[in-house]
């Protein structure tokens, strides 16, 4: 029996790196998730919202998690708000 052992990695190689590549991944996605909601709640209120928290519960049941830790926020970009993470 011929078998392939992978090295098992610490901090910085392939275990942690796919770690990060799937956080950035979710992380995209909650943005692009928040900007949608955006989008509807301006068509359904005729203005758009000046802080993330006025999308709960009737837009997102919950603010999502950012997966590294940080805090989603909206910013302005050309008067228009867009979801941000710090």
């Amino acid at each position: 029996v011929q078998t392939c052992a992978l090295p098992i990695s610490t901090e910085g190689g392939f275990i942690e790196r796919t770690k990060e590549a799937a956080n950035e991944v979710a992380r995209q996605t909650n943005l692009k998730t928040i900007d949608s909601v955006v989008a509807v709640y301006y068509a359904t209120k005729g203005s758009y919202p000046t802080d993330i928290n006025q999308l709960v519960p009737e837009f997102l049941h919950k603010i999502p998690t950012d997966p590294a830790g940080g805090t989603y926020y909206l910013t302005t970009e050309g008067g228009v708000p867009k979801a941000a993470v710090k």
